[in-house]
């Protein structure tokens, strides 16, 4: 828990920092900004007390037979609200000689990543309508220059992203056609309608030489429906792109898609 003391000072820290600056700056865009740096400050402050605390807490529960604490470490995660340092206690477990942040375990933070979980969410979600140096550059208005990163951290986090999408694109598909397991079926249909297309797009250059890749898609739905008076839209769409071969590509769709639609008696169009 807490100190009571720290929570205090914070709380007042931001409620004197309000006042001051809706009293004192007279330009309403200067107040917006400093007001948005202001909370970002003060979060970043009461989530180091609160990471500490928890820190002490995973101290004072571990086995301590097994866990012996070696010194601290700091760590700098980069989150929407700035940079965040966390200092922290490294063990050492004495069975396997191997070493351990608990903290970082407790809070879900992978090993060596700089970037916090919703700031690669969010990278990821931009980088999706946006070249990498645009989405870096957007998050750095966004957040008034107070995230910094770069194009090829963007990259990175996209390439995971992908990586473990991939894997479970392949697990279902496997499961299905390989294991023989029976997927469990969602929705129920009269009539799925589905469509398939691919777009060539140029890759990143191999020995001096650029290469093209072949993007496949697949979207799935349940009809037509009037949106609009001359605009019809598709009826609980889904879509699926991959980069995989053609069979493969199918498979991994039918399974994809028996996660949303009861396939196992349904009409394909």
């Amino acid at each position: 828990m807490w100190y009571i003391r720290e929570a205090v000072e914070v709380v007042l820290l931001l409620a004197r920092g309000i006042y001051e600056l809706v009293t004192e700056v007279e330009d309403y865009a200067e107040l917006e900004a400093r007001l948005f740096r202001l909370v970002q400050e003060v979060t970043c402050r009461l989530l180091g007390a609160c990471y500490e605390r928890i820190d002490e807490q995973l101290m004072r529960e571990r086995d301590r037979k097994r866990l012996k604490v070696v010194h601290f470490k700091e760590r700098t995660l980069v989150t929407p609200f700035g940079e965040l340092r966390i200092k922290r206690r490294y063990y050492r477990d004495v069975e396997t000689g191997k070493g351990r942040f608990l903290l970082d375990e407790a809070l879900g933070l992978k090993p060596r990543s700089r970037l916090s979980p919703l700031l690669v969410a969010l990278a990821i979600r931009i980088a999706v309508e946006l070249p990498y140096h645009r989405t870096a550059s957007l998050l750095a208005d966004i957040t008034l220059r107070t995230v910094e990163i770069s194009h090829m951290e963007v990259w990175e986090a996209c390439q995971e992203a992908g990586a473990v999408t991939e894997r479970m694109a392949e697990g279902r598909r496997r499961a299905i056609f390989e294991l023989g397991e029976v997927p469990a079926g969602g929705r129920q249909v009269d009539r799925l309608y589905v469509e398939g297309d691919d777009v060539s797009i140029p890759g990143r250059p191999v020995e001096g030489k650029r290469r093209r890749i072949s993007v496949k898609l697949a979207v799935g739905y349940e009809g037509k429906e009037q949106v609009a008076k001359d605009r019809k839209a598709l009826a609980n769409r889904r879509v699926v792109a991959g980069v995989v071969d053609g069979p493969t590509f199918w498979e991994q769709t039918v399974a994809d898609f028996a996660g949303t639609w009861d396939t196992s008696s349904r009409k394909f169009t």
